[in-house]
Order: C-alpha cells, then structure tokens, then sequence
C-alpha cells in the first residue's frame, strides 16, 4: 500500500492563505515523516478549521488517521478527498485497501455511477457550461438555411452531451440531498426503527459507507445495498459537508 504525500512547499503555497497556514502544513508534513501522528494529525485538522479545502489535505489527513489505527475517520477522509479527485489512483487505492482492513461495509456502485464518477462536480460543470455555450455559437454563426439536416445532427449530438453533463453535475449534487456517511463509532449496527432498544438488523463496522435516505430526531435511515435501517447520527459523520 502506498502511503506517498504530497507535501512540498510549492503545493503549500497553492492552498493556503497566508504562510502560517504554509508553515503550519509544513510542519504536519514533517511530523508525520517523523511519525509523530498526534501531532500531524492535529496540525492537518488546523488547516480544516481555517476553511482549506483541497484533495490532497484530506489525503494526507487520512493517511494519519490510518497510521492511529482509526479507521472510521481514515476512511471517511479519503471519502472527502475522492469527492475532489475521483480518479486520483492513490485516493482510490488507499481507499479501497482500508474498506478491507477494516473489514467495512460499502454500497455497491452502478455502471452510471463509475462513469459520473470519472470527473467531478466542478469538471461536470464546467463541461456543461462548454457545450451549451458551443451549442448557442453553432446556432447563431454556423447553422445555415441550406444545411438544416446537417444542422439539426449536430443539434442533437450537442443537446445529448449537455444532457450527459447535467446528469454528471447531479450525481455529486445527490451527496447534498442524500448525502453519503461514514460509520465513525466502533460496533455499530443498522436497527429496523429509530429506538435506542430497537432490534438489530445487519452490523455496521466502523468505516462502513452508506447513503442517507431520510432523518428522525436523531437517527438516520440509511440504505447499503438494497438493505436499510437506522443508525444514530452521532455514531456518523457526512461526507462532504460543506456542498452547497
């Protein structure tokens, strides 16, 4: 399993504000080199709190979490980091490796679902916004009364590839409305109603992924793999909280 970070200094000035946050992750970089993983971690979470928001942050972040041997925010950071770089290989692979390790569960993912999730929300968006603005130039300054079919082809082949994009924009929209959780409680279990002496219905190990499907005082309803119960939110944390 590759553990790499990405800490120069060059990166550090693309995030951050000012250069005590620069400083600041710098000084996680090489705590965590050094194996002091409190202290990464603390310093890494600093960074959160100020507002940062980058793929690579929650990476490193994860890879602490993972070094302390929690798996629950390990594996709910490397959520937050794919949800900016869905196709990095190393969020991918880290990912995967610690659902196993920990021996977690996670929802199964539909074709559409892989490929929404070659890009994500901000490169679905500005995709879309391309071809519509392609689609409105053709219309005006290409389309000729004497080439109406041709015209009409390119329409369609146009309009469907805006259409593809606004789906890829509410697929990652959904993370809002149905937002994605991560089990971030040891020995937790899904129950078949939101009663604290409520009945279990299938086990929840920390780390376990699911999609939130409603909330009650409380607790979610939750749903993996065409099975659903109810967890308490305290025992959660979303993912991507900060989507608008």
């Amino acid at each position: 399993m590759r553990f790499g970070l990405v800490v120069g200094i060059i990166w550090a000035g693309m995030i951050v504000a000012n250069a005590a946050a620069a400083e600041r992750y710098a000084q996680a970089a090489a705590a965590y080199d050094g194996k002091q993983y409190a202290e990464a971690r603390a310093l890494y979470e600093h960074l959160l709190h100020e507002g940062l928001r980058a793929p690579e942050l929650y990476f490193n972040l994860a890879n602490t979490y993972y070094r302390i041997g929690d798996f629950g925010q390990a594996i709910l950071h490397y959520m937050n980091a794919f949800y900016f770089a869905p196709r990095d290989p190393d969020i991918r692979h880290n990912l995967k490796y610690v659902l196993h390790e920990a021996d977690a569960v996670a929802p199964a993912i539909a074709w559409t679902a892989h490929i929404f999730r070659l890009a994500n929300r901000s490169e679905w968006t500005a995709l879309a916004t391309l071809f519509w603005w392609l689609t409105a130039m053709h219309t005006l300054f290409v389309c000729r009364p004497n080439q109406r079919r041709l015209c009409k082809l390119s329409m369609i082949i146009a309009a469907a590839l805006l259409v593809f994009c606004l789906a890829g924009i509410q697929h990652w929209r959904q993370w809002r409305s149905q937002p994605m959780i991560v089990v971030t409680s040891a020995g937790q279990e899904a129950l078949f109603a939101p009663l604290a002496d409520a009945t279990a219905h299938f086990a929840m190990p920390q780390g376990s992924i699911a999609r939130v499907d409603a909330s009650l005082d409380g607790w979610y309803r939750i749903r993996v793999n065409k099975k659903d119960g109810w967890i308490r939110q305290s025992d959660v944390t979303r993912v991507a909280p900060w989507t608008p």
